[in-house]
């Protein structure tokens, strides 16, 4: 039992790498998944942003139109202050459309981003389980050598004092190929 000792011990290392560089894969997995998540939130963003920045437009449109009718129901020519007036709002009406989707692409920015730090965590734990692995069976092997399991002598002769006895064969003699 004593001889075995080494190798459990060795065996034991091994498999502690294993399990380790398991679970910093399914973490790499894990990373991985939320990076795709976070790039389906960027995505959605920046359609919301789109879609959000077309309903306000239809909108101001509205707006404006009802402004201009107004106007002429009211006997108002497009010049001097009316016009001013219907200028500032379609000004006012894009750069409210703008900003929309300004804070769209932020949101989605902001997604990007936190898919970056995903993936580079992903790959940190896959370098880091190949790394466990490799640190690991150098442990294993040099327990082994400490304990000199890799020792050889060339005086120890693992077959010595083993006698199998006399050779038996069979009565019958080979003959290959049936005799041919």
């Amino acid at each position: 039992m004593a001889q075995a000792a080494p190798f459990i011990m060795m065996a034991a290392t091994a498999m502690k790498a294993i399990g380790t560089a398991n679970q910093l894969r399914g973490e790499a997995r894990a990373s991985k998944q939320n990076a795709e998540l976070a790039d389906q939130q960027a995505l959605i963003s920046r359609q919301q942003a789109d879609a959000d920045a077309v309903l306000q437009q239809r909108r101001a449109r509205k707006v404006i139109g009802n402004m201009r009718a107004n106007y002429g129901a009211s006997g108002l020519t497009m010049e001097g202050s009316p016009l001013d007036v219907l200028e500032e709002s379609v000004s006012n009406a894009e750069m409210d459309r703008q900003t929309i989707l300004y804070r769209g692409n932020l949101r989605a920015m902001g997604f990007e981003n936190t898919a970056a730090q995903y993936r580079a965590r992903a790959k940190n734990m896959r370098n880091a389980a190949y790394l466990t692995l490799l640190t690991g069976f150098a442990e294993a092997g040099g327990q082994g050598a400490q304990s000199g399991v890799f020792d050889s002598k060339p005086d120890s002769d693992p077959l010595r004092g083993f006698d199998p006895g006399p050779a038996t064969y069979p009565s019958r003699t080979y003959e290959p190929f049936g005799g041919v």
